[in-house]
């Protein structure tokens, strides 16, 4: 059995380690990213209305509809945002969890309203001697936010610097970027009408990602934790994702569909190494938006 770990870059608002095992990956797929632990908290403030995409999801149906736009908000640190206050029950701050090694081009831009990623996810080494890749080292980057994470005691948007997680748990760490209260970790948000989301991400080089959510309560350690779906975006065009397209190893058909009776932790977008070639990317994420239910016809 191979054993990955995972070491996520010490960003303000990023406070996890994530390793496990894995041996379901095939030597040309791409392995999974990590669930992350305690990000920023929320500071809230006002929400404000993003552009006005059109839906134009493959999943588009008469069972759901698009709720309005979640806001991305300035906060502090390395990934400068927190979720603004909506009708749904989410709030939280942003992560960004990245491999040990692949990725040492990709940076984040500060940009108001939106969340710009570009670089290049390198290839995942070919062992000569035919052993399996090094996908703990090399699985790429991953960006997301808790769901329902309240903001520190004393704290506006509370960032805190990662801590060094042992093996098979994940790190936690003790205080903000500035010294202030501790992070909060997050509590379990149920999706009660919200059914999944819809994204945005416009930018002159997309990229193959994973769309991902960790259910509350399950290992972020462990490599089935995670629910996913694999999507080929197009600029400017809505992604429609919902949490029962969410499965688990979902590079491989026939898995299990994600269980949210328990609640969720976070959502998260990866873009995943694999033995192929390199991934160059140059995007924003520039709109999110809750799917919910519709009652009756």
């Amino acid at each position: 059995m191979s054993h990955r770990t995972y070491a996520y870059a010490a960003l303000p608002l990023l406070l996890g380690l994530t390793s496990w095992s894995c041996d379901s990956t095939p030597s040309t797929a791409s392995g999974a990213g990590g669930s992350v632990g305690t990000g920023g908290s929320s500071s809230g403030g006002a929400a404000s209305a993003t552009g006005g995409s059109t839906a134009t999801g493959s999943t588009a149906n008469a069972a759901y509809t698009a709720g309005k736009p979640i806001a991305l908000l300035p906060g502090s640190g390395a990934v400068p945002y927190e979720l603004g206050p909506n009708a749904y029950g989410i709030r939280g701050g942003a992560f960004l969890a990245r491999s040990s090694l692949g990725n040492s081009t990709v940076k984040l831009t500060n940009a108001p309203g939106k969340i710009c990623l570009s670089g290049t996810v390198e290839k995942v080494p070919t062992p000569a001697d035919g052993s399996h890749p090094p996908y703990g080292a090399y699985w790429g980057i991953q960006l997301g936010f808790n769901l329902n994470q309240p903001p520190a005691a004393g704290a506006g948007g509370a960032g805190g610097a990662a801590a060094a997680g042992g093996a098979g748990g994940a790190g936690v760490a003790g205080a903000t970027a500035g010294g202030g209260a501790p992070a909060v970790a997050p509590a379990a948000w149920m999706p009660g009408e919200v059914v999944g989301f819809s994204i945005v991400l416009q930018g002159p080089k997309m990229s193959e990602i994973r769309f991902k959510a960790l259910p509350f309560g399950l290992d972020p350690a462990a490599e089935s934790s995670d629910k996913c779906t694999t999507l080929q975006p197009t600029s400017g065009k809505v992604i429609e994702v919902l949490f029962t397209d969410l499965t688990q190893y979902c590079w491989s058909p026939g898995n299990p569909v994600i269980d949210t009776s328990k609640g969720l932790s976070n959502f998260s977008i990866q873009i995943a190494a694999n033995t192929e070639g390199a991934i160059p990317f140059d995007w924003c994420l520039t709109e999110l938006r809750p799917l919910l239910a519709k009652n009756g016809p």
